[in-house]
């Protein structure tokens, strides 16, 4: 057994999608790489459990447990959820406790807070006692897709395929709407969605019975698909990242206020054209505009030129080297 031991403890499921897990995977497979133990604790919501061998599904939040006490080194917690009581019970179980946060939802009982998405010092996390990290160079991406062939990117000067992902629920019920004005816009297109949520997916099939329905996808299918898409729309969480890294057009609407920060980066880097929110009254005016502007193969290039450049490729090893060095300086 390593003597190097890192407790994970995140979430996934419904109302609360994959992005925690995501990335949470990164950092894990980044300690591997170190020789380092990892064990993720998962509370899941109404969907059936992962078969991984590493993830132990349970409502930590009340009583988070470690199987040897005392013997991990560090913590990792990444939740928007758990309450900071579970954080204080994890730290006082480990040497080293890191929180991951996207908003500055409270004062950690932390060794350390990360800070994974763009937020360009737009945060004021003053409040902190713990120190804060963050920035493109923390940004975390699967090894899947790290490893992916970025040459596989379709271009087509004609937008052929268009992709739509909001995450592992479509919570504000916006997809049906998104599919309707993508079919009156470019009713030549082929339109795949991708939705976790089984039922979720069986009454969008009803509305939208020409488009493909596709469910939870693996890491690898899901850079197949956007790869092969001409145009992905997608909330603008995790998802930006990873098809940034890969140089996949992309339209990009606010679906939560923790990424806010994520839209106004790709706003001002001038990825995204115009800041469109899933509650807008004007939301159908905005998307069809945007839709027509993106028919220009030109705007689509220039993406797939400039978006690489505005992702770390290190996020989840600098992560890593940055909580092994504060824990063996502490």
């Amino acid at each position: 057994m390593a003597d190097n031991r890192l407790v994970i403890f995140t979430e996934a499921g419904e109302g609360i999608g994959y992005g925690h897990l995501m990335r949470c995977r990164a950092i894990a497979d980044s300690f591997r790489d170190f020789n380092w133990e990892v064990t993720i604790h998962l509370h899941l919501k109404n969907v059936p459990p992962p078969n991984d061998f590493d993830v132990l599904v349970y409502n930590w939040y009340e009583t988070p447990q470690l199987e040897l006490k005392g013997s991990f080194q560090i913590a990792i917690i990444d939740s928007y959820l758990a309450p900071s009581e579970s954080y204080k019970k994890v730290s006082s179980m480990v040497n080293y406790t890191c929180a991951i946060d996207d908003y500055n939802r409270f004062c950690y009982p932390a060794s350390l807070v990360l800070n994974p998405g763009i937020t360009s010092g737009l945060i004021n996390y003053s409040n902190q006692i713990a120190p804060v990290v963050y920035g493109k160079e923390y940004v975390l991406l699967r090894k899947e897709i790290l490893h992916a062939n970025k040459s596989n990117q379709v271009f087509n000067t004609e937008i052929k395929v268009i992709t739509i992902t909001v995450g592992g629920s479509d919570i504000h019920n916006i997809l049906p709407l998104l599919g309707k004005i993508v079919f009156e816009e470019m009713p030549e297109v082929k339109l795949r969605i991708i939705l976790p949520d089984v039922k979720e997916a069986e009454e969008l099939k009803t509305n939208l019975p020409t488009a493909e329905i596709l469910g939870r996808q693996s890491a690898n299918e899901i850079i197949k698909l956007f790869q092969s898409s001409d145009l992905v729309i997608s909330a603008c969480g995790q998802t930006l990242h990873e098809l940034a890294f890969l140089g996949t057009p992309f339209l990009g609407i606010l679906t939560g206020e923790d990424q806010r920060f994520n839209q106004a980066y790709y706003l001002k880097a001038g990825i995204l054209q115009e800041e469109i929110k899933y509650s807008d009254d004007t939301i159908i005016d905005k998307i069809r505009n945007q839709l027509q502007i993106l028919r220009n193969p030109e705007k689509r290039k220039f993406q797939m030129q400039k978006l690489p450049e505005l992702i770390s490729e290190n996020g989840a090893l600098n992560v890593c080297n940055k909580l092994i060095n504060l824990m063996l300086f502490k």
